[in-house]
């Protein structure tokens, strides 16, 4: 339904307004991308189609947070939680998870690392969700929105260079 949405709405405004990919859509494009094409749309639908056939949505949205994209080369959210957060995704707290939540939307756009205000601007929009939802109460999303967003330094180890100095 996502799709149709999208597309009228693309239609009736000349330009798109909205995104219809699901998460299995999302899903499907991640196991095998292409490119934005009606061609490239039509493989996801029916990758998509084979995943919701042959998968649980519990082994979907595993199959997202272990391959949706952070930001460089990270990929799933515990390799985010600890390259961003040092420490593993079952310890971060709400503001930390909603972060995580909404880096896939745009990776670059959004890493925490390289532009916190905008990261800062997003999780605070899937906080205010929450509690629109009644996931968490308001007073715990005040309390989450007050945690700044600081990430650790990405700047990668040297132990395979070192390690390739040492095989050499």
């Amino acid at each position: 339904w996502g799709l149709l949405r999208a597309g009228g709405q693309w239609i009736g405004q000349g330009h798109i307004v909205s995104g219809g990919s699901t998460l299995t859509m999302q899903v499907a494009r991640i196991l095998d991308p292409h490119t934005r094409t009606p061609w490239g749309k039509a493989k996801q639908l029916l990758r998509a189609l084979q995943l919701e056939a042959h998968l649980s949505k519990r082994e979907i949205l595993t199959l997202y947070l272990e391959r949706a994209p952070y930001g460089g080369t990270i990929e799933g959210v515990e390799a985010a939680s600890w390259a961003y957060l040092g420490k593993p995704a079952k310890a971060l707290s709400q503001a930390e998870a909603a972060l995580l939540a909404v880096l896939p939307q745009s990776p670059s756009r959004l890493r925490p690392d390289r532009h916190p205000e905008a990261a800062q601007r997003s999780r605070d929009k899937v906080l205010d969700r929450m509690v629109e939802l009644g996931v968490w109460s308001r007073a715990q999303v005040d309390d989450a929105r007050i945690e700044p967003v600081v990430t650790r330094s990405l700047k990668p180890p040297l132990h395979a260079a070192l390690l390739a100095q040492r095989l050499h």
